[in-house]
C-alpha cells in the first residue's frame, strides 16, 4: 500500500491518471469498484512517475509504459477488492513487494465457481 508524499508534479500525474481512471465507463469494463482507484493509481503509477521525474525533470511516460502501467492497475485494483472483500491476503517481502494468497474465504468461493 502506497502512503508515499510525493513532489508536486509527480502528485499532479498521480491525480491525472487518477481521474481517467474514475471514468465510469471504463471502471464498468474493467469491473473496478471506484472506492479502490486512487490507492491502486498510487501503487501503480507512484514510484514509476518518481523514477521518471527523477531521470528527466518530467513526470510522464511514454505510451508503451502507459499501456504496461494500465494493465498493472487493473491487476492492482481488483486484488485490493477481493483483499477487503477477505477472499486474498498479502504481506510485505524482504524486498517490500506484496505477496497475495487466497484464505480460506477466497479458496471456497474459487471451488463453487
Amino acid at each position: 500500500m502506497d502512503n508515499a508524499i510525493y513532489p508536486t508534479c509527480v502528485e499532479d500525474a498521480l491525480l491525472e491518471w487518477q481521474e481517467a481512471f474514475e471514468d465510469p465507463e471504463f471502471l464498468q469494463e474493467q469491473g473496478i469498484h471506484p472506492y479502490f482507484v486512487k490507492q491502486a493509481t498510487r501503487d501503480v503509477f507512484g514510484q514509476v512517475l518518481t523514477d521518471i521525474w527523477l531521470q528527466t525533470g518530467e513526470a510522464q511516460i511514454g505510451e508503451e509504459l502507459a499501456e504496461t502501467l494500465i494493465k498493472k492497475f487493473i491487476v492492482a485494483a481488483v486484488l485490493l477488492e477481493m483483499k477487503d472483500a477477505g477472499y486474498v491476503d498479502s504481506i510485505e517481502d524482504e524486498n517490500g513487494e506484496e505477496i497475495f494468497w487466497a484464505t480460506a474465504k477466497g479458496k471456497e468461493h474459487a471451488q463453487k465457481m
